[in-house]
């Protein structure tokens, strides 16, 4: 006769039967197959968590870009009747870009396509402020813009004085840069809005 041997679970490693010896298999069989089932719950619980908290971190960064971009853009005003304050409206200052583009670098892209920034020239602190229209991003931590720009540190937070603002040196001999102004104010306020109504929806409307 062949020896007994051990009724070892394969999932559990628990000897299982009358003292702890193979029989005819149903203790085995019952036992694995709970044992199987009990394990497939709790790796379904596992991955369920890690789901859930894997999506707020996600959406954490969108959350932050919105408020951010709520402080720079006001979505109430009527834009069209601006005119000297539609510097001030593009202008958006290189720490809220930079917030931006922690916190979700598609919209930090999209601003950069539209808003108004300001950089000094050469190395020193004290040069003029120079004003440009954004083109969009370029390499990481990177801006291009219609003057010089590269890195995102050499931007400004200031505007310079209104008597030294020169709006036409942005934009093309043909171009009008009220119109332009007008258009970008339009589009960024529709960004700040899409981004707002979207993260509702994602709260299920609050």
């Amino acid at each position: 006769m062949a020896p007994c041997s051990r009724a070892r679970c394969r999932h559990c490693g628990t000897n299982v039967g009358i003292f702890g010896l193979k029989g005819f298999g149903w203790s085995l069989r019952l036992h694995e197959a709970r044992c199987a089932a009990t394990s497939a719950a709790t790796n379904n619980e596992t991955a369920t968590v890690e789901t859930t908290t894997r999506e707020p971190m996600l959406a954490a960064g969108l959350v932050e870009a919105a408020k951010t971009l709520a402080l720079c853009v006001d979505v109430a005003v009527d834009v069209t009747d601006l005119d000297e304050d539609l510097v001030k409206f593009l202008h958006v200052p290189k720490d809220e870009l930079k917030k931006l583009c922690e916190a979700d670098i598609e919209t930090a892209n999209e601003v950069m396509l539209l808003g108004l920034f300001t950089w000094r020239p050469g190395s020193s602190d004290a040069g003029p402020l120079c004003l440009a229209l954004g083109i969009g991003p370029g390499d990481p931590g990177e801006i291009v813009v219609k003057a010089r720009p590269g890195s995102l540190e050499l931007l400004s937070n200031e505007l310079p004085p209104e008597e030294h603002m020169d709006t036409n040196s942005m934009v093309n001999f043909n171009e009008d840069f009220r119109d332009i102004a007008v258009r970008r104010c339009t589009k960024l306020q529709r960004l700040a809005q899409d981004l707002a109504a979207n993260l509702m929806a994602g709260h299920g409307g609050g």
